[in-house]
């Protein structure tokens, strides 16, 4: 599952060099993926009518087909022809320059060396951490919240579940919406992604903590939709954008790894918080997003004041 993530992250990082249009296209692949999440089980209850083994014969069959059709028709050697002219434009640019050393030369035509690598990786550091924040909070509202639901409103398990699964769906449609609007219509910069994304997500744990009415609660994921459809693009985009063109795969590949970490310790610890309260899970949430808006505004803070 995590190699189509970094090919379709790599892709997008290395064909599109605007802000904008990354941020655009990973909304846009976002939603395509919220919908196949919302789809597919469906699709799956549908075809169990079939037999056990349906569904996961439609899976291969469909997944081969994907496959034939992006390699018959993926054009990956325009990306090798560009790369390859600028290396030659670069190499008759440092030639012909007479004030240009040969070994400052040669080094320049190297793709980039380790120390430039881990001064990227550094750069990107901020963004990585934001990733996994955001997926942390996917995973601590998804362990935590049936649970949450049945302590905190005093219902029983099968009332739980049925509003359970009723937020699963507000935060589904919330989600897809808003990734649509943002890829067709909404030309958000990176910063109007980061404040809409880590307000709503504010705003929905706090409502998540004091509310006491069920309905209340169910709207506070709409919110969740929301910071989740602006916050994915935005620190997949800052991230792509903090490293050179050579690094892209490899960033791309540690902003899945942000994914996978938050799997492997989410439900470690938000299962702990919420042995010891069962409204740790969400005073930790914001503690960590407050945290990152203040780095974030002071960062834009001295960035303005370096331009002044």
């Amino acid at each position: 599952m995590a190699m189509p993530q970094i090919a379709l992250q790599t892709y997008v990082m290395s064909q599109f060099s605007e802000e904008q249009q990354r941020s655009q296209n990973m909304a846009k692949f976002g939603a395509l993926n919220s919908m196949g999440l919302i789809l597919g089980p469906l699709l799956t209850t549908l075809l169990l009518g079939w037999g056990i083994l349906t569904p996961l014969w439609a899976a291969i069959v469909l997944l081969s087909c994907i496959s034939v059709y992006i390699f018959i028709q993926f054009d990956h050697s325009s990306t090798t022809t560009n790369h390859s002219a600028n290396n030659k434009i670069s190499k008759k640019q440092n030639i012909d320059d007479p004030h240009i050393d040969k070994n400052e030369s040669l080094n320049s035509t190297l793709p980039f060396n380790k120390d430039d690598q881990s001064f990227a990786i550094r750069n990107s550091l901020i963004w990585l951490i934001l990733g996994f924040s955001v997926y942390l909070a996917i995973v601590t509202l998804n362990l935590t919240a049936g649970f949450y639901i049945q302590d905190h409103f005093k219902m029983s398990i099968q009332q739980s579940a049925i509003y359970f699964s009723q937020c699963s769906l507000i935060v589904g449609i919330s989600l897809v919406t808003v990734q649509i609007l943002i890829s067709k219509y909404f030309k958000w910069s990176i910063q109007r992604l980061l404040s809409i994304g880590i307000c709503s997500m504010l705003l929905g744990l706090v409502i998540s903590i004091y509310t006491n009415q069920m309905i209340v609660f169910q709207l506070a994921y709409i919110l969740y939709g929301i910071s989740v459809a602006c916050l994915i693009p935005a620190f997949t985009t800052g991230a792509s954008q903090s490293v050179p063109q050579d690094a892209q795969a490899k960033i791309a590949g540690l902003c899945t790894a942000t994914q996978a970490l938050s799997f492997v310790f989410g439900p470690v610890l938000s299962t702990g918080l919420y042995q010891m309260n069962q409204q740790f899970p969400y005073i930790f949430l914001i503690v960590m997003f407050i945290t990152l808006s203040l780095y974030f505004l002071a960062s834009q803070y001295s960035k303005r004041s370096i331009a002044v």
